[in-house]
């Protein structure tokens, strides 16, 4: 296991009880280590530390308050601020072949400020015939302390994806 994923770490609900930031699920699915995930630059850290996901829902929602800084490659990748200064990536591992997706609706721009739990972005994912992977990264992660996480599936936008809580000075 790399050095950055023990950063990301499996706890049980008790554990989580109030503890840190917490980040609701940007879209639905089965959460996996990101070291499952089929592109090294998520499974190897060099997008920051977090959770890989394969998709079962069409909405991607926001995983708290803040704003949109980027939308790139043709809505697939989010980057995100939260008020309390995480930095985000919400990246949809999807086939070029694929592109542009069908139903393509998005519901902020960049610059643009949002509530927890608000839709984001909706595309109908039916014509991808294989599983679409998620990475949901933070990319500012080494200013951070533990990101903890205990789900199995995740139901977006209602549960709780992971909590990420503040480095301890020394």
């Amino acid at each position: 296991m790399s050095v950055i994923h023990r950063q990301v770490i499996s706890a049980n609900q008790n554990q989580l009880a109030g503890i840190g930031l917490p980040v609701f699920s940007p879209i639905s699915g089965k959460i996996l280590p990101l070291t499952s995930h089929p592109e090294a630059l998520f499974s190897q850290g060099i997008m920051g530390c977090g959770l890989a996901m394969t998709l079962t829902g069409h909405k991607v929602f926001a995983p708290f308050d803040g704003s949109v800084e980027q939308i790139r490659a043709g809505g697939t990748e989010f980057i995100l601020k939260s008020r309390q200064g995480i930095r985000m990536m919400i990246a949809l591992s999807i086939a070029t072949d694929y592109l542009p997706l069908p139903g393509l609706c998005f519901y902020v721009q960049e610059g643009q400020q949002f509530k927890a739990q608000d839709a984001l972005f909706y595309a109908d994912f039916r014509h991808v015939p294989q599983p679409i992977f998620a990475a949901i990264t933070v990319l500012n992660h080494d200013k951070l302390g533990g990101i903890y996480y205990c789900l199995q599936q995740a139901r977006a936008p209602q549960d709780i994806l992971f909590h990420i809580t503040a480095r301890n000075k020394r």
